[in-house]
């Protein structure tokens, strides 16, 4: 009766969060289960405050997953829904509940994925990281080739190289990819690199840093509004 009074509550909740945010339309919420289309620069803030939400109303009691596709504007809406469900499972299969992933589907039919914990082990709140990188995506701070540069990483820098030795590439990077006039703090590629060492991205250390790669590149799509 707890969790159903909670799960209640929760839906009540999700129709002030999907009313917040411009041009989003709440398709439904039973309790556990929502299903919303929101315009693209808001999805990933749209799902975070929602699973926060979620935390505060249920406790720790439970934990959400969430799904989000990525779609191009004329594709069917039973395709675009199909692969919302497709990510949903990704987040609880392949990062075991408590998860997000994102599928984005391109015209060309390829389809780039990313996933993680909402919150790690040691209490990192992972999402929160990519928008602030968002964040400075929009305002140019940052070139998008920083992504590009992870994914570098990722292919010649996950064998038996330390970790510090990453960590360290990622801060020099980022140094490097800063615009001239404008400031990003390096301890952002010292949060990013701790993450690329958590399980929570990833059981190798390939995939961890490939996942960060394709997160980046999301959060630069996102900043900059996309594409039809």
């Amino acid at each position: 009766q707890e969790i159903t009074r909670a799960l209640s509550a929760y839906a009540t909740e999700v129709d002030k969060i999907i009313d917040g945010v411009e041009r989003a339309v709440l398709v439904y919420a039973g309790g556990d289960d929502v299903l919303a289309l929101v315009p693209l620069p808001s999805a990933l803030k749209c799902a975070n405050e929602l699973r926060k939400k979620f935390a505060e109303v249920t406790g720790s009691v439970l934990t959400m997953s969430a799904g989000i596709a990525i779609t191009p504007y004329n594709l069917p809406l039973d395709t675009g829904l199909e692969e919302a469900r497709r990510a949903e499972d990704s987040a609880k299969d392949d990062y075991d509940r408590n998860a997000v992933a994102v599928h984005e589907l391109h015209g060309s039919g390829q389809i780039r994925q990313s996933g993680a914990k909402w919150v790690t082990q040691s209490g990192k709140q992972f999402i929160d990281l990519i928008q602030e990188f968002e964040a400075h995506f929009k305002k140019d701070n940052l070139s998008g080739k920083y992504a590009y540069d992870l994914m570098q990483i990722s292919q010649s820098m996950s064998g038996q190289v330390p970790a510090e030795a990453r960590a360290a590439e990622a801060k020099r990077l980022l140094k490097r990819r800063t615009a001239e006039d404008k400031s990003v703090p390096v301890e952002l590629a010292t949060r990013l690199a701790a993450f690329g060492e958590d399980p929570g991205l990833g059981k190798e250390v390939h995939e961890r840093w490939e996942s960060l790669a394709n997160w980046l590149i999301l959060a630069r799509f996102l900043a900059k509004g996309g594409q039809r």
